[in-house]
Formats: C-alpha cells, sequence, structure tokens
C-alpha cells in the first residue's frame, strides 16, 4: 500500500493517538513485517510531535486543515518509506523523523534529499511543485534554527534547503516553508489520486531480464545483429546527452 495512514489535517489533529497507531500497524501487518517495541515507540513519538506543531500551525493558518498527510509513504520503485508526507496545496512537505538521535548525521540528511529526489523527478503530481524538506532530530538538545529565507538548492529549481530541527521547533519550519511557497499557484489534490500516483523509476536488472526472457526465446538472443546493439547504445548516448543539458533524469 502506498501509506500505512492518511488523512486531511483537520481530521488526524482530532483523531486519537491510539487509533493512528493502530492502522500504522495494520499497514506494516500487510507488508509483512511485525512492529516491534521501538518502532511503536517511535510512531508513538512521530505521532504526538506532529499532532503538538501541527496544531500550533492550524491556529495562524486556517488552511493547514485542508493540507494531507500520510505516514510511511513508500517511494515507488524503493522498498523505503518516507516516515510523513505534508500536502501543503502549493507545495510538498516531506519530513524524516530520527527518534532518539542526537545530531543530524550526513547520511540522515542524504537520505531525505534522495526521498525528496524521488518525488521531483518521479511522481506526476510533484513535477514543477516546490518541494521543502524537514529532518526532525527527537534527542538534539540545542539545533540551529535559521531564520533566514529558504532558497531553492537543486539545479532544477524545485527542492528547497533541507531544515533540521527538534520536534518542539517543527512548527517554526513548517511555517518557513509556507512562506516559501506563498509565491506558488495553489494546486488542489485528492489525497487518495496523489498517494497512488507514483510512478515506479525502473524495473531491476533482474526484473528487466526475467521480462526479456518471458517475451523472447534463446534462438531470438543468437539471431540478435551487433548493429542493434550499435543504434541502442548510440540512442542511449544521445538520451543523457539532452538530460544533461536540460537538467533532468530519465528512466
Amino acid at each position: 500500500m502506498p501509506s500505512y495512514y492518511h488523512a486531511l489535517v483537520g481530521e488526524f489533529l482530532k483523531s486519537k493517538r491510539a487509533i493512528v497507531l493502530e492502522r500504522l500497524s495494520v499497514g506494516s501487518a500487510a507488508d509483512g513485517f511485525d512492529v516491534s517495541p521501538d518502532q511503536n515507540e517511535a510512531w508513538q513519538q512521530e505521532v504526538d510531535i506532529l499532532q503538538a506543531e501541527l496544531a500550533k500551525v492550524s491556529k495562524t493558518h486556517k488552511s493547514a486543515d485542508e493540507w494531507g498527510v500520510l505516514f510511511e509513504y513508500k517511494i515507488g520503485g524503493r522498498t523505503c518509506r518516507l516516515d510523513v508526507v505534508l500536502l501543503e496545496g502549493r507545495g510538498i512537505i516531506p519530513i524524516e523523523f530520527k527518534v532518539g538521535a542526537t545530531e543530524f548525521t550526513s547520511a540522515a540528511k542524504w537520505q531525505l534529499r534522495e526521498y525528496c529526489w524521488n518525488l521531483r523527478d518521479f511522481h506526476p503530481y510533484c513535477r514543477n511543485q516546490k518541494i521543502s524538506p524537514i529532518l526532525v532530530a527527537t534527542g538534539v538538545t540545542q539545533p540551529l534554527v535559521s531564520s533566514s529565507e529558504l532558497e531553492v538548492e537543486d539545479k532544477q529549481g524545485v527542492v528547497f534547503r533541507l531544515q533540521t530541527v527538534t520536534g518542539g521547533n517543527l512548527s517554526g519550519a513548517l511555517g518557513r516553508a509556507i512562506h516559501a511557497f506563498s509565491r506558488e499557484p495553489k494546486r488542489p489534490f485528492k489525497l487518495r489520486e496523489w498517494e497512488n500516483a507514483f510512478a515506479s523509476p525502473a524495473p531491476s536488472i533482474i526484473e528487466a531480464a526475467q521480462h526479456l526472457y518471458r517475451s523472447h526465446t534463446v534462438a531470438e538472443f543468437n539471431s540478435a545483429k551487433a548493429d542493434d546493439a550499435d543504434r541502442t547504445l548510440s540512442t542511449i548516448a544521445k538520451l543523457i546527452s539532452e538530460a544533461k543539458n536540460r537538467k533532468e533524469r530519465r528512466i
């Protein structure tokens, strides 16, 4: 399933933590995973933090109740899941929690940036829509909180600078993301359609080979001509050159 839990923010704020946790557990079980005590504790903290911080945002931005919120959103074509995605209407806010972490590691930052790049390049509803990632480390005692305006940091001009905050500073980071989105057009979304729209980036080498062998005989492979390979390599080189010039990622 694309996410283990999804709702509008207004509904999420009214939901009891136990109900949200139950849906997260059901989603995990459907994927064949048992929920460990550590995972359950992490989800509890994530739900508590997000409800408390979104409630603050909702007081100053009434439209926040109409945002979408998704927990454990599956990145298309990968086995990993993004902790939380907020659909603000004018932009996307991916949030990754590191519960108990006492520092913002390079690996955690890189992980979240990769999630953003996958949303940017392969999710049809994220094309040309701004993305503002937030990394939350709950064990950090004195986070570096920037009050400066967010600026895009990718060549495509889509992904804003990653913000690093503790749980209690999340509302401030959300406020900065809202401000960064202020010049963007509002795009109505249907939550169920959005979460099911992720395109798979590409099949694995093994999957591609299995598909080829299901569709062709060994004799057909043996009769393949060398000039077909040359033509294929030439086409690939052309596509790579075009992608570089246009600053795109292609499948």
